[in-house]
Order: C-alpha cells, then sequence, then structure tokens
C-alpha cells in the first residue's frame, strides 16, 4: 500500500497531499534549507493525530510539525510526513477579563494579541514574526523577541498545555489529575525524568552552570532549567516540551498568562563616549526598567538619557568630533 493509500485511510482524502505541486509549496520554509516531503497531511483533531503517531512508528516514517512556516532554521520542513497545522486548530479563547488565553498552535500570534488589546493585555512572547507566525511555533521555540527578556517568554507565561505523546497519550496539564493520570500512561517517562532531575540537582557544577545559562537570553534547545524549576514527572515534561521543537509530542493547545499592553510606549537613545559607559548605562536600564516592566500598574513609558538614582549617567559628555545634537525629540515624554 502507497503512502498516499494508507494516509487516505485515516484522513479523508482531501486533507493528504501528495501532487508534486503540493509537495514543492512545502519544501521550504522561511529559511534557505529545501526538503521536499513526501505527503502533506492536516490533521482536524486528536485522535487524527494519534492516528498519525501509529501510523508513523509502523511506517518508519517521521512526521514534522508545522504551523506558519516562519522558522529561520528550517524546524518546519522534512523529507518525511509533513503535519500542516495552519488550516485548523485555531482555538481563541479569552478568559478572566483578559488576564489569560487558550488558543490552538494554528493561530497567529497578532491575531491573538489584535483581541487581547480589547483588555489592555497581550501575550508574553513578542517575536519579529508575530504578524505571521502561529501559537505552535511560538511555544515550540520558546518565543522571545527583543522586549519580553527572559521574564515574558512562552516558558515563562504558560500555565498549562494540552499535548500527545508519540505512544498516543493525550494530557491536558489543567486537568486536576494530570499528574496521576500521566504517571499511570506513562510511567517510564515518568521514572526517567525524575532519575535526570536527580542526577542534574546532584552536580553542583552543573547546576550552577543551568543557572547562568538562563539568567540570559537563552531559548535554544530543550529547557534544562524545567529539572531545577519543577519538581514532579509532569510539570517536568510540559516545560520541556516548550522549546522542543516538536521532538518530544505535539502542543495541541496552550493556555497563556498575558501581560499588561501599556498605553504610552516610547523608545529612546543613550549616547556614551566609551563602551565602559554604555555597559553601566545598559546595566542601570535593566534594573530601573526590568522592575517597572513586572509590575501590573502603570509601567515604564520611557527611559531619558538620565535615570533616577545615579546622577553620573544624568551627564552627556560631549564627543569629540560631533555637534551636540540637544534633547532627543520625546525624550521628555
Amino acid at each position: 500500500m502507497s503512502i498516499t493509500e494508507s494516509l487516505g485511510a485515516l484522513l479523508s482524502p482531501g486533507r493528504v497531499l501528495t501532487r508534486p505541486l503540493d509537495l514543492a509549496a512545502y519544501a521550504s520554509d522561511a529559511s534557505f534549507y529545501t526538503l521536499t516531503p513526501a505527503a502533506v497531511v492536516r490533521p482536524i483533531d486528536t485522535a487524527e493525530i494519534k492516528a498519525l503517531c501509529a501510523w508513523s512508528r509502523k511506517q518508519r516514517v517521521p512526521l514534522t510539525f508545522r504551523a506558519a512556516g516562519t522558522s529561520l532554521s528550517g524546524q518546519a520542513i522534512t523529507n518525511g510526513v509533513l503535519v500542516d497545522l495552519s488550516r485548523h486548530w485555531r482555538t481563541l479563547e479569552i478568559q478572566n477579563g483578559g488576564a489569560r488565553v487558550r488558543v490552538g498552535p494554528g493561530v497567529v500570534g497578532g491575531l491573538v494579541n489584535a483581541r487581547l488589546a480589547a483588555y489592555s493585555a497581550k501575550l508574553g512572547p513578542d517575536p519579529a514574526s508575530i504578524g505571521a507566525c502561529m501559537i505552535g511555533g511560538i511555544v515550540a521555540n520558546n518565543s522571545s523577541g527583543m522586549c519580553c527578556g527572559i521574564e515574558h517568554n512562552a516558558y515563562r507565561t504558560l500555565l498549562s498545555l494540552r499535548f500527545v505523546l508519540p505512544s498516543g497519550t493525550e494530557i491536558d496539564t489543567a486537568a486536576a489529575d494530570a499528574e496521576e493520570a500521566f504517571a499511570a500512561k506513562e510511567p517510564a517517562i515518568a521514572r526517567g525524568l525524575m532519575e535526570l532531575r536527580s542526577r542534574v540537582r546532584g552536580d553542583p557544577r552543573l547546576v550552577e552552570r543551568i543557572r547562568a545559562k538562563y539568567r540570559m537570553k537563552n531559548t535554544m534547545g530543550y529547557a534544562l532549567n524545567a529539572f531545577l524549576d519543577f519538581g514532579t514527572p509532569l510539570s517536568i515534561l510540559w516545560h520541556l516540551l516548550v522549546g522542543s521543537e516538536g521532538t518530544l509530542g505535539f502542543i495541541a493547545e496552550a493556555v497563556f498568562r498575558t501581560i499588561p499592553d501599556l498605553p504610552l510606549k516610547s523608545t529612546g537613545l543613550l549616547l556614551f563616549p566609551q563602551r565602559a559607559g554604555g555597559v553601566r548605562g545598559d546595566r542601570a536600564a535593566a534594573r530601573f526598567g526590568g522592575e517597572g516592566a513586572r509590575t501590573d500598574g502603570p509601567g515604564v513609558a520611557a527611559l531619558d538619557c538620565g535615570l533616577p538614582g545615579d546622577p553620573r549617567l544624568r551627564e552627556r559628555p560631549a564627543v569629540p568630533g560631533r555637534r551636540d545634537p540637544g534633547r532627543v525629540p520625546g525624550g521628555d515624554r
């Protein structure tokens, strides 16, 4: 039986694409890599995802999940079977007056923010491609962006996930009995995760290295900090899913804690004659602005050339050969 026939037995024929033109359309993403898939499938629910996982194990053909395909590193292409999530999986439910939002992997991040704008809220992750990328990729890549730092990325702002493992086990981490259900259905994985946790925590040098890495903007690879941040098998696993790029399981739904969308925003330009001054200013800005960014009340609207508490940063020493341009327009807002 051909791939087309066997996949057609799992999904309706209209949702199994094998024409050369269709395969060529999915052979690339936003990166410069090219891989032509053997087939493209468009499942509509977790029952079909489980059937595809079973088919993949039996046929020994890999599955690659793809949402918007905005990846710059080739994560959304394959020569196996490509699972296209962009046409379905569009759950979008605002909860608790905008304090949280439940979304499917096929929803564009910018659309979520557009819906949240009425509540003066937004997603924490702010990747540059948020107008095109989808929630599946935002979670699978632990997206952050230029403004959210390490506090508001996907890992830090997710409240729960509903996911499907390659074995077919489906878990909603928000369910009251989720931990017990996971331990009963996947005892080997649960046991292995706790063994890994013990090994990580038992090595002080490794603990410090992980802590040091995740004090910086480190969103590459598996979230090893989950072994330090959480203490149960399920809580560790679903945080490992964040940033795993689809290698550990399928993310069917995500619930995010939102952050305030402040009504006033401004960008300031700080000029320093020497690199050392720039480093000191950057650290001071991080301390001052980061503290404001974590409050739920009025945040910092703008940072001028000076910062409270450090009069040295209020001075603007002359740069040799450069005319003093005066104050930056809008700097006093």
